[in-house]
């Protein structure tokens, strides 16, 4: 067994994994302020995890570069539908937003990183199986793109805002 998959089971590990997820969880039900600056943060981030994640795998596999284009539309469009649930008012102080996320966003968001966390136990040794090479891949493309339309929506809606408050 590899150090990684070590680590990645240690209870204690686990344990506050799923304590932070809780944490994010309720974040995302409360109101709360949100820099309009700093929404460009999240999607870049996304992008270099996933690059990283997939760098080997998205064109070694032919089931990957399938999958890639597909997945990424679907993610487009959780994200969109997304940012349709979420409630966005301007923030009290210029260049913020306040957003609160629903109970259907977070179902979406938690279905979501627990489809991503399963499919890693669920497909063993990807190397040696380039169809769930290709389905992990995809799930990343996905929740990648998921969280770019996401934020870019929320710029959308921002942006609205402030039209209409001109008026």
């Amino acid at each position: 067994m590899s150090d990684m998959s070590t680590i990645a089971t240690s209870p204690i590990l686990v344990l506050l994994g799923l304590l932070l997820l809780a944490r994010i969880a309720m974040g995302q039900l409360s109101e709360r302020s949100r820099k309009v600056s700093m929404l460009w943060v999240t999607p870049v981030l996304m992008l270099y995890i996933s690059y990283a994640a997939i760098e080997q795998g998205i064109l070694s596999t032919y089931y990957a570069t399938i999958l890639l284009l597909p997945a990424i539309a679907v993610g487009g469009l959780i994200g969109f539908f997304r940012g349709i649930r979420v409630s966005v008012k301007l923030g009290e102080k210029s260049g913020t937003i306040l957003v609160k996320g629903s109970i259907l966003s977070l179902i979406i968001w938690g279905t979501m990183l627990a489809i991503r966390f399963l499919s890693r136990y669920a497909t063993g040794n990807l190397l040696d199986n380039p169809m769930a090479m290709g389905a992990v891949t995809a799930l990343i493309v996905l929740s990648m793109s998921n969280t770019i339309f996401y934020c870019g929506y929320l710029y959308y809606r921002y942006f609205n805002l402030l039209k209409e408050n001109m008026i």
